[in-house]
């Protein structure tokens, strides 16, 4: 730079250079200057666009650990229910933290997700979670229920919290190299 800048001056100094230069001059440092205001009006939009899509991974990020959460919950009710249906004092303690569990997953909005992927895999999730809770509320009231049902919405359950899991995945390499591994070392 500092070479050109020397060399102009030295130009001038010795009238080799025209008399309209300075038009000349003008003319590349507005074209420079235009060039300059794209590439850093482009850099920027990338960038926003990049904290988008890291908004939207957190997100998802966060319904997925609660979703898993919960799963761990819809487990523990199968296991009990399986291991002793009269036992209703361990269902209750389980049950407490499944609807605690489910009430945190509702704050999640189906229309909030970026991958529509994930948004099916997490709503199937959730009514699973919600169908246990009916039967949990109707076992704890008295009437019977199928011990067997629950181990199979705690396997659905699974399947969906593993969807979700790949999903995330997926959707997590649109935001950057090596997101997902970053959270799960």
């Amino acid at each position: 730079m500092w070479l050109l800048v020397g060399s102009v001056a030295y130009w001038v100094r010795h009238g080799w250079l025209p008399n309209d230069v300075a038009a000349w001059v003008q003319a590349f440092g507005s074209i420079g200057a235009i060039l300059a205001a794209i590439w850093i009006s482009h850099r920027q939009g990338r960038g926003n666009e990049r904290e988008r899509q890291r908004r939207e991974y957190h997100y998802m990020f966060k319904a997925f650990n609660m979703s898993a959460y919960a799963s761990h919950a819809v487990h523990a009710i199968a296991g009990c229910l399986e291991a002793d249906a009269a036992n209703h004092h361990n269902v209750r303690l389980y049950f407490g933290r499944l609807k605690d569990a489910y009430a945190e997953v509702c704050k999640f909005a189906y229309p909030s997700f970026a991958d529509l992927g994930f948004a099916d895999h997490w709503i199937e999730h959730k009514r699973r979670m919600s169908l246990l809770i009916e039967e949990v509320e109707r076992h704890l009231a008295g009437i019977p229920t199928v011990a067997e049902g629950a181990k199979n919405l705690a396997e659905v359950c699974d399947q969906a919290v593993l969807d979700m899991q790949a999903a995330l995945e997926r959707y997590s390499t649109t935001v950057g190299d090596k997101v997902w591994a970053a959270h799960h070392p």
